[in-house]
């Protein structure tokens, strides 16, 4: 596989999500021509996407980790082309003939053994009290709530866009008619041209929420069962009895997470006490089990202790709520 100058910065913007659509095409059919193409292609994404990976309360430098970008890939192909030279000049003695097959067979050993421990799927994830983001090659932005894995392979903006979530995203997707892009959840497949959206879907919970800020959305149950949303339209699945329902909301709400911030109507405690695990990494223990169903109406605040979210439920909750924290555990329970 050899490169001109010309064709890696078309790969390199391609990779990136800058390259305009009538060279994207080009690059494509490159990359399809042949499984050599193909792993020189993964390999330079899984760099960009190392790169693009961040926690949310740092300030993405994109200029940054383009440079640190381009630099791996000059890096990579004077490293190939000072391999290529050092092994013409041990075989200089030979015909030209015979350089050229031995030039010819490094190349191919040299791409195939690279990848040789390279995993097809992706995997992203947001720790506990973390919130990642990133950026796929195609331009598509994505934010992980806390305690949530997105997965992908190496089809992602070659012949499909379709990512696994177990946990909590908002995505903004780049339009791309001919790849719709698609999430898939345990009960519920999100499916899109372009347009911003908010899922949850995390194990834990009774619920899967869709949520559309702008643009369109189309979801399908585990029954094949299809739904349309509109902007500012919610769409709950419930894992229990198989329904969906489809509320008008602010849309906007349901992205507050990503500066730290929420607001509850009538959320259960044993909700509530879900969000605090992934927000604080810590454990909640009801130590009275009917607190679980207690209601509560309010909002939370990251920038806030863990002690002080608890401080105001207990001023402004309807119930006499008492909690005592050991560690990273926080015991619930009624106040006698």
């Amino acid at each position: 596989m050899t490169l001109k100058n010309d064709n890696i910065n078309d790969l390199v913007a391609f990779v990136t999500g800058d390259l305009d659509a009538a060279k994207k095409e080009a690059v494509l059919l490159w990359i399809k021509s042949s499984e050599e193409n193909r792993r020189y292609y993964d390999e330079m994404r899984e760099v960009w996407l190392s790169l693009t990976i961040g926690d949310a309360s740092k300030k993405y430098d994109a200029q940054k980790a383009y440079k640190k970008f381009s630099q791996w890939v000059d890096q990579r192909e004077a490293e190939k082309r000072n391999k290529v030279v050092t092994m013409l000049n041990k075989y200089w003695k030979y015909a030209a003939v015979f350089i050229v097959a031995i030039v010819s067979s490094w190349m191919v050993w040299e791409t195939t053994s690279l990848k040789t421990a390279y995993n097809n799927e992706m995997v992203i994830s947001a720790g506990k009290g973390q919130i990642a983001t990133f950026t796929f090659p195609d331009g598509t932005k994505v934010v992980l709530n806390a305690d949530s894995r997105l997965a992908f392979d190496n089809r992602y903006g070659v012949k499909d866009r379709y990512v696994t979530l177990e946990g909590e995203a908002f995505f903004d997707v780049h339009s791309d008619k001919k790849l719709p892009f698609i999430v898939n959840t345990s009960y519920v497949d999100v499916e899109v041209l372009g347009t911003k959206f908010n899922v949850s879907s995390y194990a834990n919970e009774d619920r899967i929420v869709t949520t559309l800020l702008e643009g369109s959305v189309e979801l399908a149950d585990i029954k094949k069962k299809n739904y349309l949303l509109k902007p500012n339209e919610m769409a709950v699945y419930s894992k229990k009895w198989g329904s969906m329902n489809i509320v008008s909301v602010a849309g906007e709400t349901s992205t507050l997470w990503i500066d730290g911030k929420y607001k509850f109507k009538n959320a259960t405690l044993k909700y509530l006490a879900g969000v605090i695990e992934r927000m604080y990494a810590v454990k909640v223990v009801f130590k009275d089990k009917d607190l679980q169903n207690e209601k509560y109406t309010g909002s939370m605040d990251k920038h806030e202790s863990v002690e002080q979210i608890f401080e105001i439920m207990k001023l402004t909750s309807e119930f006499k709520l008492e909690y005592k924290k050991e560690g990273d555990r926080i015991y619930l329970s009624y106040k006698k």
